[in-house]
C-alpha cells in the first residue's frame, strides 16, 4: 500500500497519470479536508464520481459542514468519539507498566484530563514526561513538567473559598502565579472541582455519580454531602461566568483575586433567601400577582437527611420492618462512618437487632458511600440528643408549615375576605380537595 500526502492541489494529483494508469493498490489520505479550495473540490469531485478500482481516498476533518455537499454524498462517514477518562488512565497504566515505569494513579489521572478524549495526545504526553527520566512520577511532578496546576493546590483554593477562608485562597493563587502557571487553566480547573462538588451534592448516591463524573473519588462525594448545595451550586455559577472575564482580561491575576474575593465574602443562604423574597414581592406587586406574605424560614431537611429519608423509603420495600424503626433515627455521617442515634430504647434495640441486614447495608453503600461502617446511638437525655430532626420530625413540621401556608393563602383570598365580610365568622379549618376545574390548582375547602 502507498500512502500519499495530498497537496493543496488536488487537481493536479488527480489528473496525474500515474495514479489513473496504475493497477497497484492505493490509499490517499487528507487531513484537514475542509481547507481544500471550492477549484480543489471540483476537481476531486469528478474522480469521485468514477474512482478508479484500485484506489481507496480517506478523508479527515472535524468541520465536516465546511465540506460541500456533494462531496459529502459520495462518501461514508465515521465520527470518532472522545475517549473516556477512566480508558485513557487504565490504557496508560497497562503501557507504562509493560515499559518499566511506575506512575501513580492521580498522574494517571491528571494526563488523562489533559489528553482531553484523545488518546494519542496522552501518549505524547507520557513521552514527554519519560524524557525527564524522573526518579518517581506522582501527580505534583508531572504537572511541574506540564505546567499546570495540580489537583491538590485546586483543592486547597475550592476548600478555602468554600470555607470563605479569604487569606488561604489569595495565598494559594500567589504561589501558583510565582511558579509561573497559566491561571486561565487554573481558573478552568476550578470550576470544574465545584461542577464535581455541586453535582454530587445534587446527587443521591455514588455510583449515578461516577457515570456522570469519570475518574470521581468516593471521598469527593463524601465530602460534598458535607456542604449545603445551594451554596455549592452558586459558587459552581460564579467561576462559570468568571471564566470569560479572566480569559479575556489584560492582568488575569487582578479578575481572579476579584472572583475569590466575591466568593468568600458572598451573602449567607439566609440573606440570598430574603433578598430574593423582596424581589419576589416587588415583582408580585408590580404585575398584580399574589403577593407572599411570610419570608421562608431555613430548611429544615439538611442534605444528609434528605438521603437518608430516601434509603428509609427504599429499604421500606424490602424491609418494611427496619424501615419503621429508622424513621425515628437522627443521622449524621463523616467518611469513615454513618452514625444513628436513637431516643427511645425500643426503636434502638430493632434496629440494633438488624445491624447486619444486608438489605440496610446495600442501602447504605448505594445511598451514601461504600465501606461506610455503621454506629448506632442509644442517647436517652435531652442534653444528648442532637439538633438533627429524625424523619417523622421531620414530616411533621413539614405538614404543619404546609397547613399554615394553607390557612394563610385561603385567609387572603379575595372571595374569603368577602364572604367572611358579608356573612361573618371565622376560619376554623383549610383542607384541600379535588383539583380545580379551570386552573388544575386544589382548591381549598374551608
Amino acid at each position: 500500500m502507498v500512502l500519499y500526502a495530498i497537496p493543496t492541489n488536488w487537481q493536479h494529483l488527480v489528473s496525474s497519470k500515474q495514479i489513473k494508469k496504475s493497477t497497484r493498490p492505493l490509499e490517499a489520505q487528507c487531513f484537514e479536508v475542509h481547507m481544500l479550495s471550492i477549484s480543489a473540490f471540483n476537481a476531486l469531485l469528478k474522480i469521485l464520481e468514477e474512482p478508479p478500482p484500485h484506489v481507496k481516498f480517506m478523508f479527515a476533518t472535524t468541520e465536516s459542514h465546511k465540506i460541500p455537499k456533494t462531496i459529502l454524498s459520495r462518501c461514508q462517514r465515521y465520527d470518532f468519539k472522545r475517549v473516556s477518562i477512566p480508558v485513557i488512565q487504565s490504557t496508560l497504566n497497562k503501557i507504562l507498566s509493560t515499559e518499566g515505569y511506575q506512575f501513580d494513579q492521580d498522574a494517571l489521572l491528571l494526563i488523562a484530563e489533559m489528553a482531553d478524549g484523545a488518546l494519542r495526545d496522552a501518549l505524547s504526553l507520557s513521552e514527554q514526561i519519560i524524557a525527564n527520566r524522573l526518579d518517581s512520577y506522582s501527580a505534583n511532578s508531572i504537572a511541574r513538567i506540564l505546567g499546570v496546576v495540580s489537583h491538590q493546590a485546586v483543592n486547597n483554593i475550592s476548600g478555602a473559598v468554600i470555607d470563605r477562608d479569604l487569606k488561604k485562597a489569595l495565598q494559594e493563587i500567589q504561589n501558583i502565579y510565582e511558579q509561573g502557571l497559566d491561571l486561565c487553566q487554573l481558573s478552568d480547573a476550578l470550576c470544574e472541582r465545584l461542577r464535581v462538588l455541586s453535582l454530587c451534592a445534587h446527587l443521591d448516591d455514588v455510583n449515578s455519580a461516577s457515570d456522570i463524573i469519570p475518574g470521581l473519588d468516593s471521598a469527593d462525594f463524601i465530602a460534598s454531602k458535607k456542604y449545603d448545595k445551594a451554596d455549592l451550586k452558586r459558587l459552581f455559577a460564579m467561576a462559570l461566568d468568571a471564566m470569560i472575564q479572566i480569559f479575556q482580561a489584560r492582568k488575569p491575576l487582578l479578575a481572579l483575586e476579584l472572583l475569590v474575593l466575591r466568593m468568600t465574602q458572598r451573602p449567607a443562604m439566609s440573606d440570598a433567601t430574603t433578598i430574593n423574597f423582596c424581589l419576589n414581592k416587588l415583582d408580585a406587586l408590580l404585575h398584580n400577582k399574589p403577593v407572599p406574605y411570610n419570608l421562608p424560614g431555613p430548611a429544615i431537611t439538611s442534605d444528609i437527611l434528605s438521603s437518608f429519608s430516601k434509603m428509609v423509603d427504599e429499604l421500606a420495600q424490602s424491609a418494611p420492618a427496619i424501615a419503621s424503626h429508622l424513621r425515628h433515627a437522627r443521622a449524621e455521617h463523616d467518611s469513615q462512618k454513618l452514625s444513628l442515634s436513637f431516643s427511645q430504647s425500643l426503636h434502638y434495640d430493632q434496629v440494633m437487632k438488624h445491624k447486619n441486614h444486608p438489605s440496610l447495608l446495600e442501602a447504605i453503600t448505594k445511598f451514601f458511600a461504600p465501606g461506610l461502617s455503621l454506629e448506632l446511638i442509644l442517647k436517652k437525655t435531652s442534653s444528648e440528643i442532637s439538633s438533627v430532626p429524625t424523619i417523622a420530625e421531620h414530616e411533621q413540621d413539614q405538614h404543619q408549615q404546609n397547613q399554615k401556608k394553607l390557612y394563610q393563602e385561603a385567609e387572603h383570598h379575595p372571595l374569603v375576605k368577602k364572604t367572611l365580610e358579608i356573612f361573618g365568622g371565622d376560619i376554623t379549618s383549610v383542607k384541600r380537595l379535588g383539583t380545580h376545574p379551570s386552573r388544575g390548582e386544589p382548591p381549598a375547602h374551608l
